[in-house]
C-alpha cells in the first residue's frame, strides 16, 4: 500500500501531498485558493473518503449552519462567513479527527463575533439543539456551550486566525447596479450564492466569479424565453468570458 499523507506549512497558502518522498504542491493562487481538481487531496479524502462523500458531508453540515444561523437571526454575511470558515478548516483537517458538528458550532460562534453580530455560545447551542416537539435540555445545552468555547480556539488555530473573508454578495450588488438588474433576477442570484456555500466554492473560485456565475444562472432560469445578452466591456461580461467554468461549478451543488 502506498504511504500517503498530508503535510502543512504554517502558512495556509501551501498544501502538500507527500507520496513516496515526492512532494506535490497544490497550486493556490491566493491564501485560500485551490483548484477544484485538487479536492482529491483534501485530508478526509486522503484518509479514505471518496471525493463525493466528502463533498456531501460538507453540504449536509452547511445546510445545518444556514438553518441554525436563521434561527439565531444572523445576517446572511455572518452565515456565509461561518460556512467559509467550515470549508477552510476541512481543507486542512479531516472529518475523521474533528466531528463536523463541533466545528460547525464553533464556526457559527466565531462568525457572529467577527461580523459584529455576536451571539452567546449558549444561544448557539440552544438553537442548534432546538426541536419543535420537546424542550432543550439545559444541562446538555451547557455542555454544548463549553464545547463551542473549546472548539473556537481549535478552528482559529487551524485557520491561522484568518478571519478576512470576502463574500460574493458585495460583488453581486456591484454587478446588479452595473446592469440595472430587475429585482426578481437579483433575488434569484442571491439564492444561488446562498446555495454555493454548500460546497467549497470559496476555495475554488474568487467571490466575484461566484457572483457573476450566480447572476448569469439567474437570468437563464428566470428569463427562459429570452436569449440573454451581456456586454463584454462590463466587469460582469468580462468575467463570464474569462471564467465560463464557474457556471459548471455552480451546477455541482444540485447534481451531487
Amino acid at each position: 500500500m502506498l504511504s500517503l499523507h498530508i503535510v502543512y506549512r504554517h502558512n495556509p497558502s501551501f498544501l502538500f501531498c507527500v507520496q513516496k518522498n515526492t512532494i506535490k504542491e497544490i497550486n493556490m493562487t491566493s491564501q485560500w485558493r485551490m483548484s477544484k481538481e485538487d479536492s482529491k487531496y483534501f485530508p478526509s479524502v486522503v484518509r479514505g473518503m471518496t471525493v463525493k462523500q466528502e463533498l456531501i458531508t460538507r453540504i449536509q453540515v452547511v445546510c445545518m449552519i444556514f438553518t441554525v444561523g436563521c434561527r439565531l437571526h444572523l445576517p446572511i454575511y455572518a452565515i456565509g462567513t461561518a460556512s467559509t470558515l467550515f470549508h477552510r478548516f476541512y481543507a486542512r483537517a479531516a472529518f475523521h479527527d474533528w466531528h463536523p458538528k463541533h466545528i460547525a458550532l464553533a464556526c457559527l460562534f466565531i462568525a457572529s463575533k467577527s461580523d459584529e453580530a455576536a451571539r452567546r455560545a449558549s444561544d448557539v447551542a440552544k438553537f442548534w439543539m432546538w426541536h419543535p416537539d420537546y424542550p432543550v435540555d439545559r444541562a446538555k445545552a451547557d455542555e454544548v456551550s463549553e464545547c463551542i468555547l473549546y472548539y473556537e480556539l481549535v478552528v482559529c488555530e487551524e485557520t491561522c486566525f484568518d478571519l478576512q473573508i470576502d463574500l460574493p454578495y458585495y460583488d453581486l450588488f456591484q454587478f446588479t447596479a452595473e446592469l440595472n438588474t430587475p429585482v426578481d433576477i437579483t433575488y434569484s442570484a442571491y439564492t444561488f450564492i446562498n446555495d454555493s456555500f454548500r460546497l467549497p466554492m470559496t476555495l475554488w473560485y474568487e467571490p466575484r466569479q461566484i457572483a457573476a456565475g450566480a447572476l448569469y444562472l439567474s437570468y437563464v432560469q428566470m428569463r427562459k424565453d429570452e436569449k440573454f445578452h451581456y456586454d463584454d466591456s462590463t466587469r460582469f461580461g468580462a468575467l463570464l468570458i474569462r471564467d465560463v467554468e464557474i457556471i459548471k461549478g455552480l451546477y455541482i451543488v444540485y447534481n451531487l
